[in-house]
């Protein structure tokens, strides 16, 4: 029944974007929402669930999330090797693949806002002598472009209905997405340890 319960929560996330009305200062000073009564304990199996419609991208947050967790000891697993898609969406199917796997508690993200911001900046490559005595320079004009994203960290467990922690993280988008969800995953994995949730 636990599971069941679990499994309805998560699903009800997948499918809602509300927020959760009681925010907290967190353990570690983050304004994070803890849920009333939670206690942090040892899991057996935690899933990690990255909420995105590309495959690719889902599998690439969810192993370097599981990497960053299991090098910490954490036995975590993601879901794309777990859940399809289409289970995703059906709870019944998600209990059954839960069930067999031995899950017990959630780790779910989803990339909620983007902000870019474009900076340019105009250099003088270098200057000649023109007519009347006037300096005439070369100018090279580089632009910048800086996305910073706010990625919803959600951790459910089976025994309990619901969230029972929510924090945002920033995910700082460069050129080199590994990079970006490497430094994604450590933040996490802090703000988790650091908030007692694991």
């Amino acid at each position: 029944m636990r599971l069941i319960s679990f499994l309805l929560a998560v699903a009800f996330f997948l499918n809602s974007c509300s927020a959760p009305q009681e925010i907290s200062t967190s353990a570690s000073g983050s304004r994070s929402y803890v849920a009333p009564g939670y206690v942090k304990k040892k899991y057996n199996k935690i899933i990690v669930v990255a909420i995105l419609q590309d495959n690719a991208y889902r599998k690439r947050a969810e192993t370097s999330l599981v990497n960053e967790l299991k090098s910490r000891g954490f036995k975590v697993i993601p879901s794309i090797d777990v859940f399809t898609n289409e289970m995703l969406k059906d709870t019944a199917a998600m209990k059954s693949a839960a069930e067999a796997a031995g899950i017990d508690a959630a780790i779910t993200v989803r990339f909620v806002a983007s902000v870019t911001n474009v900076a340019d900046e105009s250099h003088v490559v270098g200057s000649t002598w023109g007519f009347y005595g006037y300096t005439y320079g070369f100018y090279t004009t580089e632009s910048t472009t800086a996305t910073t994203g706010l990625v919803q960290l959600d951790f459910f467990v089976a025994d309990k209905i619901g969230t029972q922690y929510r924090t945002g993280l920033p995910f700082k988008k460069s050129n080199d997405i590994d990079d970006a969800l490497t430094e994604f995953s450590m933040q996490a994995r802090r703000r988790l340890v650091n908030d007692n949730i694991l």
